[in-house]
């Protein structure tokens, strides 16, 4: 056992200098390209930091776990909100994420919801059928992504385009771009390849250590494979990039559900959300209704800010922890 407590000690501090990495870089290519941290944050360092899921959920698939498949990806946006609303409780400053500060993302945040509203009709809907192996829920959810990432894109271009003519020229040189993307692919594979390692070993840890099979051993394989959301997003709130952070969060819940139907390809049986528990639909339920509470934040727009707590950060962590309760309960 103690072999894989190193093995895990290791592997977890290596995720949290590649997400410092990752988060750098994609700092410092938003200021070199001039794309912004809204853009680079959605697309950029959301694929980056959830590929990992992608090669567990699809590994998962082709072994027949579909409830492990979809669990672990509708799970990881309750813990990615979870993350959201903890550093924007926790950063003490007088700017916030949840603020119109990143009101951009309400946009890419809109487009979870849909995304995840358009999962939950498929998983309670008795009508889900099978096209080219994949599941109709599961197209409708690729073609509404796809647009989305088009429409997010035009508006943020033309937003910086915009900005452009009025924007004052910082005296502080950002790095060439070329070497800030070579440091970026180089976070992102070391996050690629460790991540999944890294979860394994949780999980190897959590049967050795007797907590396997429990609510709390589901929780320690769930935050490692969320390690690399939650470096990136604090590293970024660090730098002061929050459109970046949260970038990173509704992007990357964005990702997980529209990689749900490259899972469902490697689902032989049929459609992967048919074949499902329907407990997964109070998971979606809880990010429909937890995202929608953070779009609100970000387009409200207070006179002051509370220097106690948020109420609107506290709500939102109270119920991602409901939600994971809930859902350790259900499936208990």
């Amino acid at each position: 056992m103690l072999e894989l407590a190193i093995r895990f000690i290791v592997l977890a501090i290596l995720m949290v200098a590649s997400g410092i990495l990752l988060a750098t870089s994609a700092d410092r290519i938003a200021r070199g390209t001039k794309l912004g941290g809204t853009l680079v944050g959605f697309f950029l360092l959301a694929a980056a930091t959830s590929l990992p899921e992608l090669v567990i959920d699809c590994n998962a698939a082709r072994i027949r776990a579909p409830n492990l498949a979809v669990g672990d990806l509708l799970g990881s946006s309750i813990f990615n909100l979870l993350i959201l609303g903890i550093i924007d409780l926790a950063h003490r400053s007088p700017v916030r994420i949840l603020s119109p500060v990143c009101a951009a993302h309400a946009l890419s945040a809109t487009t979870s919801i849909a995304l995840t509203g358009i999962v939950l009709l498929g998983i309670l809907s008795p009508f889900e059928k099978e096209f080219l192996g994949i599941g109709l829920g599961l197209w409708a959810v690729a073609i509404v992504y796809l647009f989305s990432v088009r429409l997010i894109f035009i508006d943020q271009y033309l937003a910086r385009k915009a900005e452009s003519g009025v924007e004052e020229i910082s005296s502080e040189k950002a790095p060439p771009v070329k070497q800030s993307l070579f440091l970026f692919c180089l976070g992102g594979a070391v996050v690629f390849v460790g991540a999944p390692h890294l979860a394994r070993t949780a999980d190897s840890l959590a049967h050795e250590t007797g907590l396997g099979g429990t609510f709390v051993g589901t929780i320690l394989v769930a935050l490692t494979t969320s390690l690399p959301e939650i470096v990136t997003t604090l590293a970024a709130v660090r730098l002061g990039a929050y459109e970046l952070a949260a970038g990173n969060v509704f992007g990357s819940n964005c990702f997980n559900v529209a990689i749900l139907p490259i899972v469902d390809a490697f689902y032989e049986p049929g459609s992967l959300l048919k074949a499902i528990d329907p407990f997964h639909s109070v998971t979606a339920g809880f990010i429909v209704v937890i995202t929608s509470l953070a779009a609100m934040s970000l387009l409200y727009r207070p006179e002051k800010r509370f220097w106690l707590f948020e109420p609107d950060a506290l709500l939102i962590v109270c119920l991602s922890v409901t939600a994971l309760v809930a859902i350790g309960y259900i499936s208990g």
